[in-house]
């Protein structure tokens, strides 16, 4: 039967056996090349699959990061505003104090009468009070720096939690 059909081909195209497998060999290379190509396309497929689950997988774990400093920093923040607000009451305190005269601040002075500089075990300190307006100048200074003195530390407690998280060190709660 196939040489038949064989035989009926070589007829009608008027082709010789050496035509004939020299277009199925070609036939056969372009099925294998076909094949190839779609073998090659599938693996490009699957690498760039892959590609994009690591880097979605990247994108989750830093979104948890940020989200996790977020966190740390609004706990930070938290403190900071405790510690702001507990500062401001001893200064409105303290304010308060030195206007109804309860607290009156001094500093140390030389002795007014003569004689040795160091007044003795049981003999009371030269002294000076401050007047209102200088006692408060002073409190607000302090206070001014002592917000300075927080706003820094906080920033240095969030600068170690970001260096911290990113070399990879657990971090205190």
């Amino acid at each position: 039967m196939m040489q038949r059909v064989l035989a009926w081909v070589l007829g009608a195209t008027g082709l010789t056996t050496m035509w004939l497998k020299v277009i199925g060999g070609g036939v056969l290379i372009g099925a294998l090349a076909i094949g190839l190509q779609r073998v090659y396309h599938a693996g490009y497929v699957a690498r760039d699959t892959e590609a994009r689950l690591e880097h979605s997988q990247a994108l989750l774990h830093a979104a948890k990061e940020t989200d996790e400093i977020r966190m740390a920093f609004a706990s930070l923040k938290s403190k900071r505003d405790k510690e702001r607000k507990n500062a401001e009451q001893q200064i409105s305190n303290l304010r308060v104090a030195l206007d109804a005269g309860t607290l009156r601040l001094s500093i140390p002075t030389a002795p007014a009468q003569p004689g040795p500089a160091d007044p003795g075990a049981g003999a009371p300190e030269a002294r000076t009070e401050l007047d209102r307006s200088t006692s408060e100048a002073l409190v607000a200074i302090t206070a001014d720096g002592d917000n300075a003195i927080r706003d820094l530390n906080e920033c240095i407690d969030q600068f170690n939690e970001v260096k911290d998280r990113l070399n990879g060190r657990p971090t205190s709660p």
